[in-house]
Parts: structure tokens; sequence; C-alpha cells
């Protein structure tokens, strides 16, 4: 098919009275209009950037508590004695034997009868010494984490138990044990025995490169996925920053909390992560496919009327969400072509200044532009 030919020509160099502006070319308005050439208007946006990563499931360390004893002793009557095993706050964990708790016991009985009987002493402050040897027998008990329901018992029963029971502090799930039986184990002061992880929240740590860094804000918001699991998104915020960076990777860790209401997650999953994260605020903003990238300089081609087109050099900022930042070269309100410009650039004299642009050379016409411009017939 052959068109009827198109008379194009650029802006003389320097321009003059009455002619096209530096860097300008003319095109057939139908022509325009046949080819599809489309355009927007360069507005003020928010622009943002989909990060996408993978992470790894941890524990959280706030709800993390290990339990152990303040006494020496035998553990007796193992009542949770299995990994992944789910306890609540107060369970019984196991019965333990103490010659000290023994005898603490048999101190705070004698305190508590020796008050008794000087409960109507004449001279109240040997009552009232009583009174205080049996609250330090008791704050004694309570130290070792004797809890006030097992005191009461043994002021009811006035006698010393062999054994007491060791309470769970916490709701969660044993998730480390110190060894594969604890039933008639010797444990000394101080040495864990299991450690509980509270799964209620649950942290996702995620690698991210450098150059997204700065995206990256505390309370950030964050939707991970499981990949056995990719129909059920959870919604996560990122709770630190790491300070230091991997030098093998050459990326930084970002910690998010999530919610785990059913205790689905557990620590060691995978879960792929989304951020939208905005990167650059009220900004003059032009779509992607509008740029012209060069290697001295990313161009646009702006339309400043009908069929009257002009290549404009740009300083490119941030991108993201299809968009490109521009930091010079158009203003508000200017109109950028974003469809067609090759077809521009293949039909008229266009490609000649996009080529000074990105040389640097002036803007203006080629050299020999006093001459009639040629005619064109497209194939």
């Amino acid at each position: 098919m052959v068109f009827a030919p198109l008379l194009l020509r650029l802006g003389p160099r320097g321009g003059g009275a009455g002619d096209l502006p530096p860097g300008t070319v003319r095109i057939d308005p139908g022509f325009v209009q046949s080819v599809g050439v489309r355009s927007e208007p360069v507005t003020r946006r928010s622009i943002g950037q989909t990060i996408r990563t993978v992470g790894t499931l941890a524990h959280n360390d706030r709800q993390i508590a290990w339990v152990n004893t303040k006494y020496d002793g035998w553990i007796e009557n193992v009542a949770v004695n299995y990994l992944g095993e789910t306890v609540e706050a107060g369970q019984v964990l196991f019965d333990i034997y103490s010659p000290r708790l023994v005898t603490t016991q048999m101190e705070y009985l004698q305190a508590v009868d020796y008050a008794a009987r000087l409960e109507t002493s004449e001279y109240p402050a040997i009552a009232e010494r009583a009174r205080s040897l049996v609250a330090s027998a008791r704050a004694r008990l309570r130290y070792w984490d004797i809890i006030d329901e097992q005191i009461a018992t043994l002021e009811r029963e006035r006698t010393p138990r062999r054994t007491l029971s060791v309470l769970s502090p916490v709701t969660g799930v044993v998730v480390e044990k110190m060894d594969q039986a604890l039933d008639g184990m010797y444990v000394e002061a101080g040495m864990n025995l299991y450690k509980m992880a509270d799964l209620t929240t649950i942290w996702v740590d995620v690698e991210v490169f450098e150059h997204q860094v700065e995206a990256m804000r505390v309370g950030q918001r964050a939707q991970v996925e499981l990949p056995y699991r990719p129909a059920r998104p959870y919604t996560g915020f990122v709770r630190y920053l790491y300070p230091h960076f991997d030098e093998r990777t050459r990326t930084m860790t970002v910690s998010i909390e999530l919610e785990n209401p059913d205790l689905t997650l557990r620590a060691g999953m995978y879960a792929n992560v989304t951020f939208d994260v905005p990167v650059a605020r009220n900004a003059l903003a032009v779509p992607e496919e509008a740029v012209i990238r060069g290697g001295a300089r990313d161009l646009v081609v702006l339309e400043r009327s009908a069929g009257t087109f002009q290549v404009a050099a740009v300083t490119l900022g941030r991108q993201g969400g299809g968009m490109w930042e521009v930091l010079d070269g158009v203003e508000e309100g200017d109109t950028v072509v974003v469809s067609a410009q090759f077809l521009i650039d293949s039909e008229s004299n266009l490609r000649a200044a996009i080529s000074q642009l990105s040389r640097g050379e002036p803007q203006g016409g080629l050299p020999g532009d006093d001459a009639p411009a040629p005619d064109h017939r497209h194939h």
C-alpha cells in the first residue's frame, strides 16, 4: 500500500521568525490519526514500586520462654515430653523432688504455727516479728516459682509435700527440649529444660537488595504467601530493619511480623513476600513507554499542537508502577506521546532530532536543512 507523500520538516538550526522551534517536526494530522498516536498530559502523582522477595518464617523472640528451675532436684511424673506439644499457661509440666523445697515448706509451716501462737501475745512487737517470719518464708517459696494456690494447699494440709509441680509460665508450643526423656533426670538450678514459643504471632525474615533498602520503612505493609497455600495471603508489617548487610549477597535482612491466629504458620517455612512501596510523592511523571532511553540522554516526544511534535531531553528520577519520575525537561500540563513514537520516527526527520540530542549537539536542523525536505513513500 502506498500513502500520499508527507512534507516533514525540522525547525532550522537556531530557529527564526515564522519557523518551527528547534527540535520540532510537523506531520500531517491525518497521518498522526491513522497510525494511532496516543498522548497523555504530564501530571503530578505518587509513584509506587513493587518489590518481590522470599523469606523464612521464624519464632517471635519476644514470645519465647525457657522453663528451668531455681533449685536442684530430680524430675518425676513428666506430663509434657514431646516436641510440638501445645501447653497452656499454668499447665503441669512435671513434678520435682528437691530437698531444699521440702525444707522450705517445713520452715514456712513452722513460721505459720509460731505466728498463730503469738497472735494474742501481750507484746505486739513479738507478734509482728512472728508475722514477718511468715512473710519471709512465703516470699522464699514465691521466689522459687511456687504459686499462691500451691502455698494455700500447703497451709490447708499442714504437711510438706515431697514433690511439687512445675507449671508452664506461658501458653505456647514446645519447640525445644533438653533430652529425649526427662523422667528421672537430675537437674541443677538454671538448667533449661523446655523452650516454649507462643505462635499467635510469627516473624518473617526476608532479604532485600541495596537499591531497594531506601524504600523500606518500619510499619511498611507486606503481603505474604506460602508456596503450599497460594490462595491464602497474609498481611504483615515491617517491624525491624537489620543494621548490617550480607557481604556475600549484598542484601539486608528485613523482619516482618504476622498474626497467626490459627497457628498454621511454623518456623522454618518458606514464604513469598511482596512489598508495594511509594518511591516518589507528588512527582512529575510520564509513562515508561513515553521515554526513549539514550546512551547520553533520555528523551520524550511532546505534542505541541495537532500534528506538531518536539523532542525534549529529560532528567529521570525514580521508576515504578509503569511510570518514570521526571526531574527536569517537562512541565506539568505538557502533553507527551506514549505510543507510536517509532512510527512517527520512521515517518519523519524526528530521528535526526533524537540523534542530535542524544549526542549532545545543539538542537536544530540537519546540515543542509535549507534544502527542500525529500518526499517519503511508505510501503
